[in-house]
């Protein structure tokens, strides 16, 4: 979450941006901008730590279904 507002700035914009239209024609009380991007920052850091934790699961099942099979099943098991 610290390097994504320097990393992604222009698209943080957008959505900034984006997200407070939607709220202000929806005549919805508007936050601040800076709450706004700060939960697209959020929102963007879990999202990205999902897609981590799935992706190393499907590498796992993979090496697994190459090297060891059912070895996945049962370490997780243990787990």
């Amino acid at each position: 979450p610290f390097l994504q507002p320097l990393l992604k700035s222009d698209m943080l914009n957008l959505v900034t941006t984006l997200i407070h239209r939607i709220l202000t024609s929806e005549g919805v009380e508007v936050p601040d901008k800076g709450i706004i991007f700060h939960q697209a920052v959020v929102a963007l850091s879990i999202i990205q730590a999902m897609i981590s934790i799935v992706s190393l699961f499907l590498a796992r099942k993979w090496q697994a279904g190459l090297y060891n099979p059912c070895g996945l099943r049962h370490e997780f098991h243990q787990l």
